[in-house]
């Protein structure tokens, strides 16, 4: 129904499709401009070409790559990670939780809470380094100002 311009492809139900040629799938509904993938549900594309994924819902200027699940990544492309969240800037890097990470790339670690600035490095386990890199250690507290050194365990060096 309602084909404006363009060849009919081989397909099951197609409706409102204004500019383009069909290609190959099931349901397609509302694609305004660009040609049509192979997919099984597209909805809400507005602009630029279908890739191959499952779903896809609300992407309006760009293209789509193949993942599993990303959710309000603002700026930047999404790496390879299990779960991510609030990402406002940057790109994603290989690591399993990371949380409220403000400013910086995030590297290979365990556990990283609190960082305020800097870069972390590969330690097990660190909380409320404020200011400075960390070092390869065992287990730092309260470290206020300056970078770890290596050693086993040290407590409230300012």
């Amino acid at each position: 129904m309602n084909n404006t311009g363009g060849n009919d492809g081989i397909y099951g139900v197609e409706m409102t499709s204004t500019i383009g040629n069909y290609g190959i799938y099931s349901v397609e509904m509302t694609n305004t401009i660009g040609n049509d993938g192979i997919y099984s549900v597209e909805m809400n594309n507005t602009i630029g070409h279908a890739r191959i994924y499952s779903v896809e819902t609300t992407n309006t200027i760009g293209h789509a790559r193949i993942y599993g699940v990303e959710m309000n990544n603002t700026i930047g492309h999404a790496g390879i990670y299990g779960i991510e969240t609030t990402n406002t800037g940057g790109n994603a890097r290989i690591y399993g939780i990371e949380t409220n990470n403000t400013g910086g790339n995030a590297g290979i670690y365990g556990i990283e809470m609190n960082n305020t600035i800097g870069n972390a490095d590969i330690y097990g386990i660190e909380t409320t380094n404020t200011i400075g890199n960390a070092g390869i250690y065992g287990i730092e507290t309260t470290n206020t100002g300056g970078n770890a050194r290596n050693f086993h365990a040290r407590v409230k060096s300012n």
